[in-house]
């Protein structure tokens, strides 16, 4: 089965193929991870998309690639140029970015139609199940055990549950009974627990 990379312009074509692969096996990506990542661009077809279709048929880039990265572009701007001059002769380092910015959504996987603006990357806070997806699962998490302590907490006072005792040195207790919610109700069978407040008051 054919590997085959759909690409919006000949010039892509002639980035991809004269640039941008070369430097993936012995220039700029060489060292980056996954390691075998250049082996996987062997035997690509790369080519011009005859409809709006764009990306990788029976094949997936193995990383996403950041062609406008401003450390490779820089010492690289003569011969990106070059090789889009190659197939369109007024292109310029200007219109070479453009391409190169179609060109990492394409092989992303972001840009699959050329009538579709691209996808959002799958990276960093983006991306599905990481540190993002974690960190709203905890504030849930917080926030759920935050309302069971407000709940555990409420306290009311029970109806004609208050007695003053006049004591014989002249002080005054007051008690009163507070019904609160019981943290264990799922282990004593008791929904509420009926305590007594005691206050002492001076003559």
């Amino acid at each position: 089965m054919t590997k085959k990379l759909f690409v919006s312009s000949a010039v892509q074509v002639a980035l991809l193929k004269n640039v941008l692969i070369p430097e993936m096996s012995t220039g700029f990506w060489k060292d980056h991870r996954p390691s075998d990542h250049a082996t996987q661009w062997e035997d690509l077809e790369i080519i011009v998309s005859e409809d709006s279709k764009l990306g990788p048929v029976d094949w997936q880039a193995p990383r996403l690639y950041n062609f406008i990265n401003p450390e490779f572009i820089q010492p690289n701007e003569e011969i990106l140029v070059a090789a889009a001059r190659a197939v369109k002769p007024s292109s310029n380092l200007r219109s070479v970015k453009k391409e190169l910015i179609e060109l990492s959504h394409i092989v992303g996987g972001r840009l699959t139609d050329a009538n579709v603006n691209p996808t959002k990357a799958n990276r960093g806070n983006n991306k599905h199940g990481t540190v993002q997806e974690t960190v709203n699962k905890a504030k849930a998490a917080v926030k759920k055990a935050a309302t069971a302590v407000k709940k555990t907490a409420v306290k009311k006072v029970a109806s004609n549950a208050v007695t003053i005792t006049k004591m014989p040195d002249g002080s005054t207790v007051r008690r009163v009974a507070v019904v609160r919610a019981d943290p264990f109700a799922a282990l004593t069978g008791n929904a509420t627990i009926t305590t007594q407040v005691e206050t002492t008051e001076g003559v």
